[in-house]
C-alpha cells in the first residue's frame, strides 16, 4: 500500500550551504536556519490544507509515522537568466534545461532537511530519490513524496505533532 502527496514551494529554489564554525570557540552553526524555518512552515501549511480538504493523513503536521520507506521526487524550476528570458517567452512550454549552479545535490539536501521530522521521521528512510532542474519564468520547487506501507498496516494512525 502506498500514498503520495504533492507539495509546491513557490519561490526560487534554495541550495544547501556548509555549516560555519567560529574561530575562537569552534562552535558550529547553520547559516540557513531562518531560510529552513520559512520553507518548513510553508510545508506545514500545505499539509494542514491537505487535512482540511478531506485528506485525513495529517493532524497538525503529522508525518507518515507508520511508513516503511519513502520515495521522493524533486523538480526545481530556477529563475531564468536575462539572456534566456526572450527565448522562454517565445517557447510554448517555457522551460529550458539548467546546467549551471547550484548543484542538484545541494538543492536536494536543503529540502530533505526541511521535510525531515515534518513529512517523514528521518531522511534515512528514503530509498529512492530523483531530481531535475530547469529554467522557468515561474521559479518554484515541486516535491512529490510517496510513502510505502506494509500490507495490512493502517496508514492513518496519529503520530507526533510538531505544531
Amino acid at each position: 500500500m502506498q500514498q503520495t502527496i504533492k507539495l509546491l514551494i513557490e519561490s526560487q529554489p534554495i541550495a544547501s550551504k556548509r555549516h560555519r564554525a567560529l574561530r575562537l570557540t569552534g562552535h558550529q552553526y547553520d547559516p540557513q536556519k531562518k531560510e529552513k524555518a520559512v520553507v518548513k512552515w510553508q510545508i506545514i501549511k500545505q499539509l494542514q490544507a491537505l487535512k482540511r480538504s478531506n485528506f485525513y493523513l495529517f493532524d497538525n503536521c503529522v508525518y507518515f509515522d507508520e511508513a516503511q520507506f519513502f520515495e521522493v521526487r524533486f523538480v526545481y524550476y530556477m529563475k531564468t537568466p536575462k539572456t534566456l528570458q526572450r527565448a522562454l517567452k517565445c517557447d510554448s512550454e517555457g522551460v529550458f534545461v539548467c546546467r549551471k549552479k547550484p548543484d542538484l545535490d545541494n538543492l536536494e539536501k536543503f529540502y530533505l532537511d526541511c521535510m525531515s521530522g515534518v513529512v517523514y521521521p528521518d531522511d534515512a528512510m528514503i530509498v529512492s530519490l530523483s531530481s531535475s532542474k530547469w529554467y522557468s519564468l515561474d521559479p518554484r520547487t515541486e516535491i512529490e513524496v510517496t510513502a510505502h506501507f506494509r500490507d495490512g498496516k493502517e496508514p492513518y494512525r496519529w503520530g507526533k505533532t510538531l505544531c
